[in-house]
């Protein structure tokens, strides 16, 4: 009886102490960890165990694409960045100050533009949309504003609408058609 006991109770505890492996691993950072339960197993705890490689898959892949967005982030900026070092050492050391200056507004808009281009990649890839009503005609006429551009090459025709969209994709949309 002890040994028929004892065999029954490492059969039931052995799946839980995987997945206490599992989940202490991932925990520890070790994203690739999974619990390698059978398709075919339909009780509770593979249950249990499917869905945590499915977190873990869905984490691990999250993980992967922010990495990759960060290093998109650092290369992006740093040439920009290099232009506006150059520009404002070349101000101090006497070149014409308003040129300069122009300059380094031009390079600090397209610091703008890479970093508002990598927030709306980043929104779209992690699903992090804060959608809300917008009326387009004054989304595009803002647009239209931030590019330099007058108001009145809007032309609306038919009725007023309003959108129900993330207001910063949206924005970022507009720029890029009008770009």
């Amino acid at each position: 009886l002890w040994v028929a006991s004892g065999r029954l109770a490492r059969r039931i505890v052995r799946p839980l102490q995987r997945l206490v492996d599992v989940v202490r691993r991932f925990g520890q950072g070790d994203f690739s960890a999974r619990t390698g339960v059978p398709a075919r197993s339909r009780d509770e705890v593979a249950r249990v165990a499917r869905a945590i490689d499915e977190m873990a898959e869905r984490i691990e892949r999250q993980v992967k694409e922010e990495r990759e967005l960060l290093a998109a982030v650092s290369h992006e900026l740093r040439t920009p960045m290099a232009r506006i070092r150059v520009l404002t050492d070349l101000a101090r050391e006497g070149r014409s100050v308003d040129a300069s200056l122009d300059d380094i507004d031009r390079e600090v808009a397209e610091v703008d533009y890479l970093v508002a281009n990598l927030l709306a990649r980043s929104r779209l890839e992690f699903g992090n949309l804060a959608r809300r009503g917008v009326r387009l005609s004054d989304a595009v006429s803002e647009a239209l504003g931030r590019a330099g551009l007058e108001a009145g090459l809007l032309r609306m025709e038919g009725e007023e609408a309003d959108v129900w969209v993330d207001p910063t994709l949206l924005h970022r949309a507009i720029a890029n058609l009008l770009d």
